[in-house]
């Protein structure tokens, strides 16, 4: 149990920062993780934590075939096309490619980008269930237990420090 919290630890943190260079960190034998570093998470990254934890465990090769969600935020195509509407309507030229869902780094900025369009200083639980649910997430009944479970690792992630 204690192993695999730990497993898990690492791909969260993994999602969070760049892993382009720095020092090599190996799980099982199926990951080769690299981490700039590791530090205290902050307030506003547990609930993404506790999203990511929610959808896959922490395991950026997930796959739910059938919705094609990927990642470790799941993510779908339409939201990706979402993301790639609002940069063109923002007039930024950066653009995401269905293949970005791998990447944590690219998953969690698609994250942010989505959830600050649709949810300008949104609460934690309108944040949760539009991710679930997508913009209309927030009013639908059904979201209301997607939204637990983060609430329920959220709770868990605010007693560790």
């Amino acid at each position: 149990m204690l192993y695999a919290t730990l497993r898990i630890a690492l791909f969260t943190v993994m999602c969070l920062f760049n892993g382009s260079t720095g020092t090599n960190v190996v799980l099982q034998h199926e990951h080769n993780i690299k981490l700039d570093e590791i530090c205290d998470i902050g307030a506003n990254n547990k609930l993404l934590l506790s999203i990511i934890y929610v959808e896959s465990g922490g395991d950026p090769t997930k796959w739910a075939k059938g919705e094609d969600a990927v990642g470790c935020l799941q993510i779908r195509r339409i939201s990706v096309r979402d993301a790639n509407r609002i940069l063109k309507k923002q007039k930024n030229k950066k653009r995401y490619k269905y293949k970005d869902r791998w990447n944590c780094e690219k998953s969690r900025d698609m994250f942010v980008l989505l959830t600050e369009y649709y949810l300008p200083g949104g609460c934690d639980e309108d944040i949760a269930r539009f991710w679930n649910g997508g913009p209309r997430g927030p009013n639908k009944k059904a979201t209301k237990i997607y939204w637990r479970k983060v609430r329920r690792k959220l709770l868990k992630l605010s007693k560790k420090k």
